[in-house]
């Protein structure tokens, strides 16, 4: 009887080591892992023409399967086939990327993440540059009432007798503005005589061309039509401003002082004299 259950007992032992290795070596196999990726983004990015910064939001998970083979922990890829945009950081949870301004038609891409066997795309498109047109100078009129030859004194600079820098006087009201110019004449000319004045003829100080309104307005350019009939003149002014609007003004009438040219002499002041009574010597002198 105890040899049958000696007999039996040697027959299960076997069973009970191989029990024991095949627990061991399911337990020393390395587990294997799936990627599962998702955006938390949105799929579509709009941009303006002049481009900017965008970012791409997701959740990547390593996921146990089942105990077969090792297999490493992926890394999440960004890639975007474009040259307009611009991957600039990438982890676990996001990526940051770039777009360029856009200088012609509207245009898109795709931006592609992957994350092991796992991939999702987001659509990025980008709209035309808008096309502004060229703004169109503004013309302003003005209507001039009076005029008058400045002095050395008014310009602070000392005039040649063929110099005339002239003030002119515009109307009260919305359009209303005073004007200066100054314009060069011929060696010998005491009064302005007719023809055109510009900077093309150089016969106009522009540094002195102005329109005075609210603002200084400064001319960067300036043409000057003059007719000339006895004592009355006719002016034809247009003026260029640095925005490249246009101010236009007419006077006609008579120049005050127009007859007064350059810098007038000192008058001569006499000094008076007395009679007074010196003694030099044997001398009496008497001034």
């Amino acid at each position: 009887m105890r040899l049958r259950n000696l007999f039996y007992l040697l027959l299960a032992l076997p069973l009970v080591f191989a029990a024991c290795e095949t627990n061991e070596s399911e337990t020393d196999k390395p587990v294997e892992k799936v990627a599962v990726l998702s955006l938390t983004s949105d799929i579509i990015m709009e941009f303006e023409a002049e481009g900017g910064q965008g970012e791409i939001t997701y959740t990547v998970e390593w996921v146990e399967v089942s105990r077969t083979s090792p297999v490493p922990e992926p890394e999440v890829e960004v890639t975007c086939e474009a040259d307009w945009v611009t991957i600039t950081a990438t982890d676990l949870e996001k990526c940051n990327f770039t777009v360029a301004a856009n200088e012609g038609e509207a245009r898109n891409t795709k931006i592609v993440v992957k994350y092991a066997t796992e991939v999702a795309e987001v659509a990025v498109k980008q709209a035309a540059k808008e096309e502004k047109p060229e703004p169109q100078p503004t013309t302003f009129e003005y209507e001039l009432v009076s005029a008058e030859r400045m002095s050395a004194e008014d310009v602070g600079f000392t005039l040649y007798p063929y110099d005339f820098p002239i003030a002119f006087s515009g109307v009260e009201g919305e359009n209303g503005a005073d004007f200066v110019v100054w314009l060069v004449g011929q060696e010998g000319d005491m009064t302005l005589q007719a023809g055109e004045y510009s900077l093309e003829a150089e016969n106009v100080i522009i540094d002195f061309c102005a329109v005075f309104t609210a603002d200084e307005i400064m001319a960067e350019d300036i043409v000057v039509k003059v007719a000339v009939e006895g004592d009355v003149y006719d002016f034809d002014i247009t003026l260029y401003d640095a925005e490249g609007n246009i101010h236009h003004a007419t006077y006609s009438g008579e120049v005050e002082n127009m007859t007064v040219g350059g810098d007038e002499p000192v008058a001569f002041e006499p000094v008076k004299v007395t009679a007074e009574l010196f003694s030099t010597g044997n001398f009496m002198l008497q001034l």
